[in-house]
């Protein structure tokens, strides 16, 4: 046959809402523990091979995309009353993408072959304890040792295009690697909400994002060879631990004392021993309330491209990275914290 063409995609999208909720002005007395615990995981994994050759030209091309949209919620409704030894609002979410995209052609005159490859992750986890309105009833969150508001989540995203082309005459090849993510993660205890725990209280809110992206491009010609790649990662997000106005907690510290961050990060490159976990963040034991908010952001990108012609070759790579993210521990105008303690 004079021409080749080959063509392949695959596609990925998912949707996915997980909740955990005690309703409003709910009345709950435990012997043991409260957990309120929403838990999600996704993983998808694509891989697509395109390939062509003919007498005249070969063409083949590949798209691979994965979509990812999460909600994880975990809530304590307003005017919630809860008596318990440890209280547990959780919501954690962990995803694992990896796609994978492939093309090559050859042709007796001109071969073209192109892969794309495309992650998007959107992400919303919280772990809320509803405000306290001012309508005459006031609920309480009250343990025995410790209580827990924690919104946690995990993202590892790997992504490969491959793009390759020999021909006769002209032989041009790219691949084209992309990966967006933007999450919201929040652990909060509202405004006006009453918390007591003769232990500790933890808020804490948690997202750890890898990102490794590779994309390599190359054409070869009896007379012109072009080669092109392309790698962009985008990683945005927020990340914040709030304790609300006018919130009252009580965090006597009274039992054992909770590993939480510091807010440093460790610099193991200055160890002798082989570094283990290069910008992890630095933990200690504390007693009370602790509000602490953690993101970090990994991200390996390699672009690498080749071209080969009798005449020319001509070979490009770009490689883009952005990482825009909000990282917050707060609290809130006349919160009362171990007011009476």
């Amino acid at each position: 046959k004079e021409v080749g063409v080959g063509g392949s995609i695959a596609a990925n999208v998912v949707w996915n809402v997980t909740e955990a909720s005690v309703g409003n002005d709910a009345k709950l007395e435990a012997g043991k523990n409260v957990n309120v615990t929403a838990d999600a995981d996704e993983t998808a994994v694509t891989a697509v091979v395109a390939g062509a050759g003919g007498g005249k030209a070969g063409v083949a091309a590949s798209v691979s995309v994965n979509a990812i949209f999460t909600d994880t919620q975990a809530r304590i409704g307003e005017d919630v009353t809860i008596d318990a030894e440890k209280v547990n609002l959780s919501a954690h979410d962990e995803t694992v993408v990896v796609g994978v995209a492939g093309g090559r052609a050859g042709g007796g005159g001109v071969g073209g072959g192109a892969a794309l490859d495309t992650t998007i992750l959107a992400k919303t986890g919280r772990a809320t304890v509803a405000d306290d309105v001012a309508d005459g009833q006031r609920g309480k969150i009250a343990a025995s040792k410790d209580v827990r508001v924690e919104a946690v989540a995990s993202e590892v995203l790997t992504s490969t295009a491959l793009g390759f082309a020999g021909g006769g005459k002209v032989g041009v090849g790219g691949a084209v690697a992309i990966g967006v993510t933007k999450n919201e993660v929040e652990a909060r205890v509202g405004s006006g909400a009453r918390v007591d725990a003769s232990g500790n209280v933890l808020i804490n809110a948690e997202d750890d994002v890898t990102a490794v992206l590779t994309s390599a491009g190359g054409g070869a010609g009896g007379q012109v060879g072009v080669g092109g790649s392309l790698a962009v990662a985008t990683l945005l997000g927020s990340t914040k631990a709030t304790v609300g106005d006018d919130a009252e907690i009580s965090a006597r510290g009274l039992g054992d004392a909770a590993t939480v961050y510091s807010g440093e990060s460790v610099n193991e490159t200055l160890k002798k021993e082989k570094p283990t976990d290069l910008g992890a963040k630095k933990t200690e034991q504390a007693k009370g309330l602790s509000v602490t908010a953690y993101r970090r952001d990994k991200l390996i990108t390699t672009a690498v491209s080749g071209a080969g012609g009798g005449t020319a070759g001509v070979a490009a790579t770009v490689s883009a990275n952005v990482i825009a993210g909000t990282t917050e521990a707060s609290i809130g105008r006349n919160a009362k914290i171990n007011e009476n303690n």
